[in-house]
């Protein structure tokens, strides 16, 4: 699945140094994978739909989840 949290395109093309086209394709293609709409489109912002931002907090909690369990298995192998 592609990564969720990346709705502001011209911020997070310049974060990423991609260019927001790239990034605006991306989420396009999650949308057609979903099969939803997951933004709102106007001339100079976008805005989360509901299923938006369904998709973006089940994202959030996933990455938590992920650096949690990163962070647990660094720790262990630590106190070894």
């Amino acid at each position: 699945m592609r990564p969720l949290r990346w709705f502001r395109e011209t911020a997070t093309a310049k974060r990423l140094r991609i260019s927001k086209a790239f990034v605006s394709k991306q989420l396009q293609l999650l949308e057609v994978d979903l099969g939803v709409n997951l933004v709102i489109r106007s001339s100079r912002h976008l805005n989360l739909t509901e299923a938006g931002q369904s998709c973006f907090e089940a994202e959030r909690a996933s990455v938590t989840q992920h650096f949690t369990m990163l962070f647990s298995a660094s720790l262990k192998k630590s106190l070894a």
